[in-house]
């Protein structure tokens, strides 16, 4: 697309956020090639990158005022989804949410067949003083997403269960594509509860090998993956 046309597509992402004094910024080089643009919304910055190809948005960052706890998680997660919707990101998944200074930052991941596609993730900050979308990263998911044909797996989930370490208590199991090294590989998923920590542990769905094993943690800045 010409820049021109990326200034539109601009414009019609935050067609709700009363866009003020647009301006062309330097275009980004990286994985992603994009056209740069800014705008005052309430006297503060909204800086968003769309994508020479395609004319997707990439990431976009408001530094809005986001000083109070005005609305509850399931209200940011309404306009998290909505927003990812506007932007054309159909069959997101919501894997993980944060609070954190007074924001919510949640993380999508595509869903094909009900497998959750990890590579392809998306990551949005809602305000919860304003209740609106301040963040989105999508760089990941662009980077990644492709038509793909995902196979069945060849073990079973009480297979999978044998290379759980003891004591585990499961809770949510789901089948997740994730990427080990350069490859991507079909897991069993596994949410439980060891000695009051939450973990999840990832089995590879074909060999019954343990490939990823990450637990909650809880820091100033909210719960993390370690």
């Amino acid at each position: 697309i010409t820049k021109a046309e990326g200034r539109e597509k601009f414009i019609s992402y935050f067609r709700d956020y009363e866009l003020k004094n647009i301006r062309e910024d330097a275009d980004a080089i990286g994985k992603i090639e994009c056209y740069c643009f800014s705008a005052s919304v309430n006297d503060q910055l909204l800086y968003a990158q769309i994508s020479k190809v395609g004319g997707k948005l990439i990431m976009f960052e408001y530094r809005g005022s986001c000083n109070a706890s005005n609305f509850q998680e399931e209200s940011a997660l309404e306009k998290a989804q909505a927003f990812l919707e506007n932007a054309g990101l159909e069959n997101m998944e919501m894997v993980w949410a944060n609070e954190s200074s007074n924001e919510y930052t949640f993380n999508f991941v595509y869903e094909k067949d009900g497998v959750l596609v990890y590579p392809d993730m998306v990551k949005v900050r809602v305000c919860l003083e304003t209740d609106m979308v301040i963040g989105l990263d999508a760089v990941s998911y662009y980077a990644n997403h492709v038509e793909r044909e995902i196979e069945e797996p060849s073990i079973s989930v009480e297979m999978a269960k044998e290379d759980l370490f003891s004591g585990l208590e499961i809770g949510k199991i789901n089948l997740a594509l994730v990427k080990i090294g350069s490859k991507e590989v079909l897991c069993y998923e596994f949410e439980g509860v060891f000695e009051d920590q939450l973990y999840y542990v990832y089995i590879d769905a074909n060999s019954g090998r343990q490939v990823e094993n990450f637990k909650v943690v809880s820091t100033k800045d909210g719960t993390l993956l370690a």
